[in-house]
């Protein structure tokens, strides 16, 4: 089967007419039970920071800062679906929800949301301003993959984490070749101000309101390490390709797979190729669009059985 883009997907789906109007559809109850999965035990891990460190040491503690890590992570798959305004019914609430998450996380929703949308238009061309995270991965070596993968361990994505979701980013649109590019949301002070309040007082509950200072630290350092490490790992698994290959507006699901939900995504996100074919459809909706698609669209390059399986398929292809 030769590669179809999203776009050609999309119209035969459209032409064939197997994608009903209800598909389209948001369903808040989904929307604040997928907010409430990641949110609630973020904030109830922060908060028992002081307690886990009392009873269970250093080592309990790392456990802990690990897994609030991937639930902040979490957090910008859930602000993911409000920058299409597909969580919630109403777009104040997807915005809202946005914000507050934006808040947490330390990145700018609109900025966020003009970023992504660039990704959608130009997935995988020289304008996408995602692009970086394949960067030198076609004819690179196994070492070059492996360190690719894991520098954001060790805080090595914190430049780019800035350039694409503070607004001060220089990928950005041009309307045509030749064009001034055209500039991004901006950052207010206000924001900056919220962000550090909010800040504040997830470093007053993880410490205990100052009981044990250092675990005010714990948040920040999970935020810029572990949770950059899986959006890494998650945006490499969905887009690289064989080594050579170049299809134009390439984007790979995964079956589900409990590994890979409970580290690299939430909100059937593992649906990639679904979501970039409708990316205004409600994710609730992608398992019924993935088996539409299935059978008449997807091929070995398009559907993989595990995110951490095509990482490390794809290592091993690597030359030594």
């Amino acid at each position: 089967m030769s590669h179809k883009t999203s776009a050609e997907i999309q119209q035969s789906l459209r032409q064939s007419g197997s994608v009903p109007a209800e598909w389209f559809r948001r369903d808040n109850l989904y929307g604040f039970m997928v907010t409430a999965r990641v949110a609630i035990p973020f904030l109830v891990l922060i908060a028992l920071l002081p307690t886990t460190y009392a009873n269970l040491g250093l080592l309990g503690t790392v456990v802990v800062g690990f897994l609030i890590g991937v639930l902040a992570y979490k957090i910008s798959i859930v602000m993911h679906d409000c920058c299409h305004a597909s969580l919630f019914e109403k777009a104040s609430w997807n915005r809202i929800v946005g914000d507050l998450g934006g808040i947490i996380t330390g990145s700018y929703f609109p900025s966020v949301k003009y970023t992504h949308m660039l990704h959608h238009r130009y997935n995988l061309s020289d304008k996408d301003p995602q692009l970086h995270q394949l960067a030198g991965l076609d004819g690179g070596s196994r070492r070059y993959m492996a360190w690719h993968l894991s520098k954001a361990l060790f805080g090595f994505r914190l430049v780019d984490f800035a350039d694409d979701y503070l607004g001060i980013s220089s990928r950005e649109e041009s309307s045509n070749e030749g064009s001034e590019p055209a500039s991004g949301p901006q950052a207010k002070p206000s924001w900056f101000v919220q962000v550090v309040l909010a800040q504040l007082g997830i470093a007053l509950i993880a410490s205990g309101f100052g009981s044990v200072p250092g675990l005010a630290l714990v948040y920040p350092m999970s935020a810029i390490s572990v949770s950059l490490f899986l959006g890494r790992l998650r945006a490499v698994a969905e887009h690289v390709q064989a080594d050579g290959e170049d299809f134009p507006d390439f984007a790979r699901s995964h079956l589900p797979s409990l590994p890979d939900q409970a580290l690299l995504y939430e909100a059937h996100f593992n649906y990639h190729l679904e979501h970039h074919v409708f990316p205004n459809m409600p994710s609730c909706h992608l398992p019924k669009l993935h088996e539409t698609m299935r059978d008449e669209f997807h091929t070995s390059r398009t559907l993989s059985n595990s995110m951490f399986g095509t990482l490390l398929r794809r290592l091993r292809e690597c030359p030594e």
